[in-house]
């Protein structure tokens, strides 16, 4: 595929920190153009990969994310000097990041372990994917985010727009300036000091607690009492009488 960019968004992002901000017409993943071009993320410059359309998004576990048109596609890229650093808790802190933004636009809105933002009702508003690989005694991880903005969604009744739930339209360059600063100061808080800080901020914008939920673990829905989650981001539930702890 013929990557076309697009400098109108490129020059509309605002940021006080120095970002390596790619914009394309379409691509088949933001993720897969990330990692082609994670030589552009450095210590102090993370990359960002941004899609008007896409065409093979992916969620956790390999299955595909429903496009709506005139929604947000893009990957962050963040790179560390380490490789020991357990980011597996990460994707609820982007998670918390996006909640207290879309928040602003409707209080109708729950956190679903561990990478989704739904409303109160069940349908999805937004996902979030995490990868991680090394290369060349550095860590990379990469935060995939699709938000359905506006439009139609396509595939499927469990999912909904941000203006359908609250009205107001936002192009995805305008909510990218939203979040893109927010999330890198998150980042480098939890690389600094953990989820910890995070996790009841998760706990508060999830179902309440003693809530019937269910958790994905393999290719399994276990449905038990939420409890909340532990101190690496696992999902702690009552089944059956017992605390059991998913991990995504």
């Amino acid at each position: 595929m013929s990557l076309i960019r697009l400098r109108d968004w490129e020059d509309n992002f605002k940021s006080s920190i120095d970002w390596s901000f790619l914009a394309f017409e379409s691509v088949n993943s933001t993720m897969d153009v990330a990692r082609d071009n994670i030589n552009l993320t450095q210590l102090n410059k993370p990359l960002a990969i941004i899609a008007k359309e896409q065409f093979a998004g992916r969620g956790r576990q390999g299955r595909v994310w429903e496009e709506s048109k005139g929604s947000l596609y893009i990957t962050y890229a963040f790179k560390l000097d380490q490789k020991i650093l357990d980011v597996s808790s990460f994707s609820l802190v982007v998670g918390v990041t996006i909640f207290e933004i879309l928040k602003d636009f409707s209080e109708d809105l729950v956190l679903k372990w561990p990478n989704d933002i739904l409303t109160r009702e069940g349908r999805k508003v937004c996902g979030i994917l995490i990868e991680s690989f090394n290369k060349e005694n550095c860590k990379y991880v990469l935060s995939g985010i699709g938000i359905n903005l506006n439009g139609q969604v396509s595939g499927t009744a469990d999912t909904t727009t941000l203006f359908r739930i609250s009205g107001r339209t936002i192009s995805p360059v305008e909510m990218v300036n939203l979040i893109s600063d927010k999330l890198y100061s998150n980042w480098n808080f939890f690389v600094e000091h953990g989820f910890e800080v995070f996790r009841q901020k998760w706990i508060n914008y999830s179902y309440p607690i003693g809530s019937f939920i269910s958790g994905r673990e393999g290719k399994s829905h276990i449905l038990g009492e939420f409890i909340g989650i532990d101190k690496n981001g696992g999902l702690c539930l009552i089944v059956d009488g017992k605390e059991r702890v998913l991990y995504s």
